[in-house]
């Protein structure tokens, strides 16, 4: 999952995002328990949060063709989107982790899927 030569965090087709958990930030945020199990955690929520947000933002840009005319303004609003997404992702986390361990990493991303 390459883009212009750079390993790339995600993916959105056919309106799905698909996140690279093979991606080393991704991988640099999960931490196992003692059992082996994957745990996922603030960092890994911040992550999913702001790597999510960039397609979510592109396409209401796109869409609603509303951009901002000032770059300091579209890095607030994006600021703004993460943080609320965030906090909106959180109660999630567990079922998101539950069904991660249910796959293995490669499971997860293979790139021919997608």
């Amino acid at each position: 999952m390459f883009f212009e030569g750079a390993l790339r965090r995600s993916r959105l087709v056919d309106g799905t995002i698909w996140i690279n958990t093979a991606h080393p930030d991704f991988r640099q945020r999960l931490t196992q328990s003692r059992q082996g199990q994957w745990k996922f955690n603030d960092r890994l929520c911040a992550y999913l949060a702001a790597t999510i947000s960039i397609h979510y933002k592109d396409q209401f840009y796109e869409r609603y063709r509303c951009q901002p005319e000032r770059r300091d303004q579209m890095f607030d609003e994006q600021v703004e989107f993460i943080c609320r997404f965030e906090t909106a992702l959180r109660p999630h986390l567990p079922a998101l982790q539950q069904e991660f361990n249910g796959e293995t990493i490669q499971e997860v991303f293979d790139e021919e899927a997608i």
